[in-house]
């Protein structure tokens, strides 16, 4: 196997590869890992693993999502649009902590009285747990930017740059929706937040390239032809 990297590697750097597409729903990527005959353990695919009834709600959510007339754009389906998001969120809310001891995850708990208890998913820090509202959400901007509603689609960009995790294969997602966000203040005439979120794009760029800066001009300059 040959690898070409685009900056120096210190010695003993692990190199990471991903062979699945994360932001998919959990069923998705897991039937591509069991072709390649093993079973992530991520803490994401763990605290999916956990919630089976919540995992099956969210599928059926994205489901409705992925239908073609949410997906043409069409702004009379924005009351949908949000309800479906809402729904999507309440299947995160924590039911509680349970305090005994665990079991190995996805089997049920015993407490001290010997009742068998559903087991609390394993904690996972706050921008991983809604990742499936990323499409979403990036659609609710969407729909809001062509109705010139500015402030609302900057607000629902946040919120995916918050879930977007800083992983393989999204660091120049972040990359092109930091630049994005910087556009969106631009229209506002928030010249601070613009030049702030090019900082944070040009912070995120480094991650996989270094500092290379011909090449994050020349990025940059390609964002912005299109």
């Amino acid at each position: 196997m040959f690898i070409r990297v685009v900056r120096d590697l210190s010695e003993g750097e692990e190199v990471c590869v991903t062979y699945i597409e994360v932001l998919d729903m959990y069923e998705v990527p897991i039937k591509k890992l069991k072709k390649r005959n093993f079973e992530c353990h991520c803490p994401l695919c763990d605290f999916e693993r956990a919630q089976p009834e919540e995992r099956h709600c969210r599928a059926e959510l994205f489901d409705e999502f992925t239908q073609p007339e949410i997906q043409i754009g069409n702004v009379g389906m924005m009351p949908r649009l949000k309800i479906i998001m809402d729904e999507f969120r309440k299947t995160h809310l924590s039911t509680g902590a349970i305090t005994s001891t665990r079991s190995r995850l996805g089997k049920k708990n015993i407490t001290a009285s010997g009742v068998a208890t559903k087991m609390a998913p394993p904690a996972l820090q706050p921008h991983q747990h809604p990742i499936g509202l990323v499409r979403t959400l990036s659609a609710f901007a969407e729909l809001n930017t062509c109705l010139g509603r500015i402030n609302q689609a900057v607000q629902a960009l946040l919120e995916v740059f918050e879930y977007l995790p800083c992983s393989a294969g999204i660091n120049l997602t972040r990359v092109d929706l930091a630049l994005l966000i910087g556009k969106m203040y631009g229209k506002l005439k928030r010249f601070d937040e613009v030049e702030r979120w090019k900082k944070v794009a040009r912070s995120e760029f480094r991650k996989p390239f270094g500092e290379v800066e011909e090449l994050w001009l020349e990025y940059v300059d390609n964002c912005n032809s299109c």
